[in-house]
């Protein structure tokens, strides 16, 4: 099993979630159009969880319902309720879950490998967690972003008029590398790559690319949401269908559903989940910790949010802890 070691001395597990987008990097579906991973859906839920276990990513998970969005990281996953508070679960060696902010009035959530990040209504940004490569000391302070994503050890905002600001981590250009022009519309943040959305639906990627991140990236627009796994990315269709480049080590690429009608994708450490526009879900990649194999049944489900050896879905009922899978792996 490859072990890449990541500038702390610690392995990466994002990602994901990505608001704009997510994993650390993904997207929810509201209505006809795919919605970032983070963001609020229109049919607020419980959550539902599977895949690995053995790092605490269970401790905490929320029983009520009332949850809008959903973000994975590492070890963590957090939530965002229908009232705007936050709640985290899971792993918090780092704070993910004791520096979780209080109050009210947020709008959206992104989680990276050992940190997360939300957006005020006034688009102002909240971190907490891990900050040794400055996700927190470096984060912007104005006001006004519309969307968020956050990568394994930085972190992405997004304008109104469509330009991107970076912060923390810069060992693999995720920030001397950002596009500086504007009219994106999504943005998402994997392991030491990003990839933002432009107008007209092409992608456009900046970062690490050792572990070939862009081997197949498509030039062709018309793509409608992204993710970002750790050495994959994902893009959708409009008419649904998931186009996957970079790493294909444990399948991540060749193990994609090849029909269309999907509504959101999420991408995790080296699986992926996506949802069709039914509600039920999909799973492919990498297993060894049951991230296929405890994949929930039946429909219904609003959004997915992929961590590094676990994944999360909101379903429409009150609340629910989820298939288990496999309790083997971290």
């Amino acid at each position: 099993m490859k072990r890449r070691i990541n500038l702390s001395g610690r392995h990466f597990r994002p990602l994901v979630a990505a608001v704009g987008v997510g994993v650390l990097a993904l997207a929810t579906a509201t209505g006809a159009a795919a919605a970032p991973v983070g963001v609020p859906v229109t049919s607020p839920g419980g959550v539902t969880m599977w895949g690995g276990a053995d790092d605490n990513q269970r401790d905490g998970v929320p029983t009520r319902g009332s949850i809008a969005a959903i973000a994975a990281g590492d070890h963590h996953s957090v939530a965002l309720t229908t009232d705007g508070h936050i709640t985290a679960w899971g792993h918090s060696a780092w704070g993910e879950r004791d520096g979780v902010p209080t109050g009210g009035g947020f709008t959206a959530i992104a989680a990276g490998e050992d940190h997360a990040v939300a957006l005020t209504a006034d688009g102002h940004i909240a971190a907490w967690g891990s900050s040794e490569f400055g996700q927190q000391d470096d984060l912007p302070a104005r006001g006004g972003f519309t969307r968020i994503a956050a990568g394994t050890y930085h972190g992405l905002a997004l304008t109104p008029e469509g330009t991107i600001v970076d912060w923390g981590s810069e060992e693999y250009g995720q920030r001397a590398d950002v596009p500086t022009d504007g009219g994106f519309t999504a943005i998402a943040a994997g392991n030491f790559h990003s990839l933002a959305l432009t107008t007209d639906g092409h992608i456009t990627m900046w970062g690490g690319s050792a572990e070939g991140q862009r081997d197949g990236l498509p030039t062709e627009g018309g793509f409608t949401a992204i993710a970002a796994g750790e050495d994959h990315s994902l893009a959708l269709t409009a008419d649904g269908h998931i186009v996957i480049w970079g790493s294909n080590e444990y399948g991540q690429r060749t193990g994609a559903p090849t029909g269309g009608g999907f509504t959101a994708i999420a991408g995790g450490f080296r699986h992926s989940v996506a949802l069709s526009a039914d509600g039920t879900i999909t799973a492919w990649g990498n297993n060894e910790n049951g991230q296929l194999g405890g994949v929930p049944t039946g429909d219904g489900y609003t959004a997915v949010a992929a961590g590094a050896y676990h994944s999360i879905a909101l379903g429409a009922q009150t609340a629910s802890t989820g298939s288990l899978g496999s309790l083997t792996g971290s």
